[in-house]
Order: structure tokens, then sequence, then C-alpha cells
């Protein structure tokens, strides 16, 4: 993942048919070449991404913002995908997104992704002052 995009997850609420499920993937964005049987993607690696491990489990989503060219209809899309098809949204670390506009522009705000694209020098100085200048 590249420090300029914002990384969540879909979680699905119910089972789901995984062929739809990447057909309105392919609706979303260009599929892309996966580099194992198991993972497909669609976009690319350092801009707007969905990736999806067809593992035989429920088809959880890893989704992925590019914050440097940033897509309104991108994020639209994503929040109405996931009301659609019954996903829930995290954060990478579990914690839930509201699946409103506010709540997920919020939780992309208050992320390291978007603190570095707003301002990279001062990101990194943050860096350095919380790791005590080693």
């Amino acid at each position: 993942m590249a420090i300029w995009q914002y990384e969540l997850l879909l979680v699905p609420t119910k089972a789901l048919d995984i062929g739809v499920i990447k057909s309105g993937l392919s609706s979303l964005l260009p599929l892309a070449v996966g580099w194992s049987d198991t993972l497909q993607m669609w976009g690319e690696v350092d801009g707007n991404r969905i990736e999806l491990y067809d593992d035989g489990t429920p088809p959880e989503l890893l989704v992925r913002f590019d914050l440097q060219k940033p897509s309104p209809h991108f994020l639209l899309s994503v929040l109405e995908f996931a009301r659609c098809w019954n996903y829930e949204i995290t954060g990478t670390e579990g914690n839930p997104i509201p699946l409103t506009t506010e709540g997920l522009v919020t939780a992309i705000m208050h992320s390291p992704s978007f603190r570095f694209v707003s301002n990279p020098q001062g990101f990194l100085e943050s860096l350095r002052e919380q790791d005590g200048g080693i």
C-alpha cells in the first residue's frame, strides 16, 4: 500500500454469490492482473483499487482510495456497492465506519494517509518527533 492510499475493508453481512460480486466490482474499476490464483484486483496498484481473495470464504474486499487524486465518484460508488450488497465497512484496525458519505469522509480525513497528502513535510516531521529523533 502506498502512503497516499486510504485502506478499508468491506465485510459481508450475509452469504453472497461471488460471481455477482465480481461482476459488480467490474462496473466500479477495470479488472487488473493479480499475482495469485486466489487474488483478483480491480484498478491500479498505486491508485484506486479493490482486492478480492477468492479462497472459498465469504468475499471480504480490501478497498484502497487514492488520496493524491481523490475521486468522489469512486467513493460514492463504493458506498453504494456496500449498501446494495449488504457489506459493512471497517477500517483496517477493525473500527466500524458508517455507510454514509460523512462517515467515510470523516474516517479518511482522520487517517495518516490524509495527513501525509495534506502536508507531506509536516507528516514526516511528526514521525521524527514521535520517534524521539532517532
